[in-house]
């Protein structure tokens, strides 16, 4: 009896053990899943979106002008979406997000120049086409964040996220943009550029990623 009741007292803690060590992967990536919600709040916080037609009108241009820019700018964005979803697998989702949002901060400098010059129009096609960089990475990165933690059925509810803060973020950019402006129209670029630059605190080296299974399934 007490040699039976020893092997059952063995199965039982072999048993909590497996299902220990089944539960502890979970949250492995939790991290890497907030700071991405993070990112989405800074990315998203964009202060001109009230005054930017605005800001370009007092800069002298018209808005025949501005439609020029803006067809040109799209239609650059929608050519380097293929190009920037090979970078993000050849290079990995964080390094692209990395490179987006660090070409948008540069842009937002570079349209504060006098309007229409080299610099100008470079900033203006950043303006649109380095969020390629971010766009489609940011997404694929959370999924596979949750899939290596075993959650990838909780997927629709954090993209629901996303969706929210990204919203929401817009939201309170656009009413503090609009006060901005009443002060430096300016402000709304710089600001946005600097908030963009802090990057690093949610995208360190030390966020763990999940690389290795998107790297398997390079050819």
């Amino acid at each position: 009896m007490e040699g039976t009741s020893g092997q059952m007292e063995r199965q039982v803690r072999t048993k909590k053990r497996a299902n220990a060590s089944k539960r502890a992967p979970m949250n492995r990536y939790g991290g890497t899943i907030r700071r991405l919600l993070a990112a989405q709040a800074f990315v998203n916080f964009i202060l001109w979106v009230p005054i930017w037609v605005v800001f370009l009108q007092r800069k002298g241009l018209s808005l025949t002008q501005i439609g020029i820019l803006e067809a040109i700018a799209w239609i650059l964005t929608a050519a380097c979406e293929v190009p920037t979803g090979l970078i993000a697998d050849r290079w990995g989702r964080k390094a692209s997000i990395a490179i987006g949002t660090f070409l948008y901060a540069i842009a937002m400098f570079l349209i504060l120049t006098p309007a229409l010059s080299p610099t100008f129009l470079v900033g203006y096609v950043l303006w649109n086409s380095s969020m390629a960089f971010v766009t489609g990475a940011d997404s694929a990165l959370l999924y596979d964040s949750l899939k290596a933690d075993g959650r990838e059925g909780q997927a629709a509810k954090f993209a629901g996220r996303f969706t929210a803060i990204q919203l929401g973020s817009q939201g309170v950019a656009a009413l503090v943009g609009s006060l901005l402006a009443t002060v430096d129209i300016t402000l709304c670029f710089s600001i946005s550029a600097f908030l963009l630059l802090q990057r690093r605190s949610w995208s360190s080296p030390s966020a763990r990623l999940p690389e290795t299974a998107t790297k398997a399934r390079r050819p």
